[in-house]
């Protein structure tokens, strides 16, 4: 079973779907384009965890460091009903202070069995 990413992003953060469509292109200027097989609208997120205190900012990176960036786990998208599969892409962490820490992270969508 899937980890569940539980940890609540700011408000703000981003959605990007970027359709995958093959296109085909013909000879007479015509073209057709059809979807990139069954799940052809993966999404990425940006999000950030910003003035997290150290204690949680480390739990954060650590839960991160353990996919390695290959490892799909589960995530609720704030304001949707449906956990989705996805992969944690990119990820940095700032030291706002002693006491704080600002967490950038990118999920990609994933459509693994």
């Amino acid at each position: 079973m899937a980890n569940t990413f539980s940890y609540v992003p700011d408000r703000g953060f981003s959605k990007t779907t970027k359709p995958r469509v093959l296109l085909y292109q013909f000879g007479d200027g015509y073209a057709q384009r059809t979807g990139d097989g069954i799940n052809s609208m993966p999404s990425v997120y940006n999000l950030t965890f910003n003035g997290r205190d150290v204690t949680t900012a480390e739990a954060i990176i650590a839960f991160l460091e353990a996919t390695q960036g290959r490892t799909y786990f589960l995530w609720t998208p704030v304001g949707e009903a449906n956990k989705i599969k996805v992969i944690a892409s990119e990820w940095s962490m700032v030291h706002d202070s002693s006491i704080s820490r600002n967490i950038s992270v990118t999920f990609t969508q994933v459509f693994d069995l």
